[in-house]
């Protein structure tokens, strides 16, 4: 998820997309020797998660006959799922010289163009594929709906609308589209209303995900309809115990405690609490719980959760958080547990982020101090 004011809320997305599956083969001979029944094998491997295995029979396959359609698009099906990206892409390419109408084909070019960041010519080829998918429409309505993903990548966020539209036309019981639309309301193209509704359906559709429910309690935060807690603890409960869903969950929650009106700052450190837990380096919940311990004077308590929070490749200088902790670091180290070395850090890494703010010419001023004390002490004046 990008870190913007837009996100304020960490609305939740879901760009994961649908992978045409292209297996059948014609009707096998019995004669093991025949390009169908290596194929067949190939299958069955495939099926069977033995990636290796599969593509050594659609080799075996291709020997016997190389423009053996079948054997094309399923190693390059093989290649793909062992993320071997080149070598699915010229299996792919090959399947569609020998049958330019395979949707399946177009699709998963798509998804490899989706990866590789090359939008265009990924929105192209799952624009293709639903085209020729008019008379299977399950099958056109996830090209549809990942085209929809690739149009909200290049920001383009009416053509992702009209995209996830004509996926839910073709198949009405589609999850990631409405959730997608929902979202899409929620945020790039605001619309409260049609944000619920969409959002209701997915939540209706799939009453086990959690990710409705925690953009439903924006709705209901945002409109002041219904009660957002709601939907947050039936999304806490229903999650998982000890999965990524469950610390999403809490982490959502002990967000809401924080916004609060007054903040329910217990409860929001209880919640956080458990998803450093599940997740040590969960993004801002180490900064949040020790910004809350700074707050109640619990400086030995606040420093390892501040320290974790910005640790290497831990810090996203993008995060107001993670330069909070900077801020707070600072502070503490200059004011209640005294270390110049540490403070003048923290201070220099605040200011660097954020040159012109009022925090940080006070930290400038308090660099320069340490600078010069440090200076003092080290040539004994």
């Amino acid at each position: 998820m990008e870190s913007s004011a837009r996100n304020h809320f960490w609305i939740l997305c879901c760009l994961c997309l649908c992978i045409g599956n292209l297996s059948a083969v014609e009707s096998v001979q019995e004669d093991e020797n025949t390009p169908k029944y290596l194929t067949s094998l190939g299958i069955q491997a495939l099926k069977l998660g033995q990636y290796d295995q599969a593509i050594e029979r659609f080799n075996f396959a291709l020997k016997k006959d190389k423009k053996y359609f079948y054997a094309h698009i399923n190693i390059a099906l093989a290649y793909q799922q062992k993320n071997e990206m080149q070598k699915a892409k010229d299996a792919y390419n090959e399947a569609l010289r020998l049958r330019p109408d395979t949707p399946e084909a177009h699709n998963n070019l798509g998804f490899i163009d989706f990866a590789n960041k090359d939008y265009q010519s990924a929105s192209k080829r799952f624009s293709t594929a639903a085209n020729m998918a008019s008379n299977l429409p399950l099958e056109a309505a996830d090209y549809y709906y990942n085209l929809g993903t690739v149009y909200e990548k290049m920001r383009d966020w009416l053509a992702a609308q009209n995209a996830y539209r004509d996926a839910i036309k073709l198949n009405s019981q589609h999850f990631h589209a409405h959730f997608n639309l929902g979202t899409l309301y929620l945020d790039a193209i605001p619309n409260n209303a049609l944000a619920e509704q969409y959002l209701s359906v997915a939540h209706k559709l799939d009453p086990q995900r959690t990710e409705p429910l925690l953009n439903l309690s924006l709705i209901a935060e945002r409109t002041k309809r219904g009660d957002p807690l709601t939907y947050l603890n039936q999304a806490v409960e229903i999650a998982l115990d000890g999965s990524q869903l469950k610390a999403q969950a809490l982490w959502h929650r002990a967000n809401y405690y924080d916004r609060l009106n007054p903040p329910r700052k217990v409860d929001m450190s209880k919640d956080l609490r458990i998803v450093l837990e599940i997740a040590p380096h969960f993004p801002e919940a180490n900064g949040k719980l020790g910004l809350y311990y700074e707050s109640l004077a619990e400086y030995k308590i606040a420093i390892p959760y501040l320290e974790r929070e910005i640790y290497g490749e831990h810090f996203n200088p993008k995060s107001d958080v993670d330069l909070e902790c900077h801020y707070a670091l600072a502070l503490i180290y200059t004011e209640q547990i005294i270390n110049s070395v540490k403070a003048l850090k923290h201070a220099k890494a605040y200011y660097q982020a954020r040159p012109n703010s009022l925090a940080a010419h006070e930290l400038k001023k308090l660099a320069s101090r340490l600078q010069h004390a440090n200076y003092r002490t080290s040539t004994g004046q």
